[in-house]
């Protein structure tokens, strides 16, 4: 795996009454959150890739549907630079996703009611980050 990536299992509970699912406990994965948004395409065509963050640090997590990540590492001082990594999220398995700086991030919903929650800790303001073609890595975003 990408260094200073992390998938973290999340708790769901279960009961007569429906599910409760933790995403985060005590936080200690989660510095001060800054933006909190949620995502959803019109439809599966549409991929979203790549943004490399520059100082910001992503939590992705799957509120309903299914969603395809492919990360790639640009810190060339990283042990794992140039790796990529593919992670498949599902609200059926509930994971959160981090993606630090630096690290290019790209998805794409594998459901038509794929929706996203992401946390950010920078604001829109600060945030900076950089744009290129979903084309520009060898992916199958099927």
């Amino acid at each position: 795996m990408i260094e200073g990536v992390k998938l973290l299992e999340v708790p769901r509970f279960s009961d007569e009454r429906g599910t409760l699912t933790q995403i985060f406990e005590e936080a200690k994965e989660l510095p001060k959150a800054r933006r909190i948004y949620i995502v959803k395409n019109w439809n599966q065509s549409t991929v979203r890739a790549f943004h490399k963050n520059f100082s910001e640090t992503k939590y992705f997590y799957v509120i309903s549907g299914a969603v395809k990540f492919v990360l790639v590492d640009d810190r060339r001082k990283s042990p794992t630079y140039q790796q990529k990594d593919t992670f498949v999220l599902t609200s059926e398995k509930p994971a959160v996703l981090i993606v630090p700086p630096k690290v290019y991030n790209g998805w794409k919903a594998l459901t038509d009611d794929a929706v996203l929650l992401g946390i950010a800790n920078t604001t829109m303001k600060e945030h900076r980050d950089e744009r290129i073609a979903h084309d520009s890595f060898e992916v199958n975003w099927r």
